[in-house]
C-alpha cells in the first residue's frame, strides 16, 4: 500500500532527488529526449506525486539548471585555478565541456529546447529564468577576468 503522508523532510528529500535525477539524466541524454516518467520512476514515485513537485517538466528543468549553477562557476574557478592551464586553455577547456555536457555532467539546453521552455514558461517565471541567466554569465565571465558588463554578457544570450 502506498505511503499518503510523507513528512517535510520526505518531500524535501524527494524533491532534491527529483531535481538531481533530472539533472543527470538531461545532461546524458539531453532536455529532450529526459521524460517525465524516467525521472520519476528512477526516484521511485507515481506520476501523481510528481507533479505535486513540478507542476511541468519545463518548471523540473528551470531547477535543475538552477541547481548546476554554483557547480559550473565553481568548475570555472577550478580551471582558473589550474597551474597547468593558461587563460585561453581554461576557457577552451570550460567551452569544450559546455558543448559535450553529455561528458561532462552538464545539461546544456540547445537553442529549440531553450525556446520551447520559453513558450510555456508564465511571463513571471521566463524574467526570473533570464535574470538568472544573466547573473550566471556574469560570474562565469568575472572569474575568467573579464568584467561583466551588458554588452559582453549579451553575447553569451541567445
Amino acid at each position: 500500500m502506498p505511503k499518503v503522508a510523507y513528512s517535510e523532510e520526505d518531500r524535501e528529500r524527494i524533491r532534491t532527488a527529483l531535481i538531481t535525477t533530472a539533472l543527470d539524466l538531461m545532461a546524458k541524454q539531453g532536455v529532450q529526449h529526459t521524460t517525465v516518467e524516467q525521472i520519476y520512476k528512477k526516484v521511485g514515485i507515481s506520476r501523481t506525486f510528481f507533479y505535486s513537485f513540478f507542476p511541468t517538466k519545463e518548471d523540473l528543468v528551470i531547477e535543475t539548471l538552477y541547481l548546476q549553477q554554483p557547480k559550473i562557476i565553481e568548475y570555472v574557478r577550478t580551471l582558473m585555478a589550474d597551474p597547468s592551464l593558461s587563460w585561453r586553455g581554461a576557457v577552451t577547456q570550460f567551452l569544450y565541456s559546455c558543448c559535450y555536457g553529455e561528458r561532462n555532467g552538464i545539461a546544456v539546453l540547445t537553442i529549440e529546447e531553450q525556446q520551447l521552455i520559453f513558450k510555456r514558461l508564465s511571463e513571471e517565471k521566463y524574467r526570473e529564468f533570464r535574470q538568472r541567466q544573466l547573473w550566471l554569465f556574469g560570474k562565469i565571465l568575472e572569474t575568467f577576468g573579464i568584467k561583466a558588463d551588458e554588452n559582453k554578457i549579451g553575447l553569451l544570450q541567445t
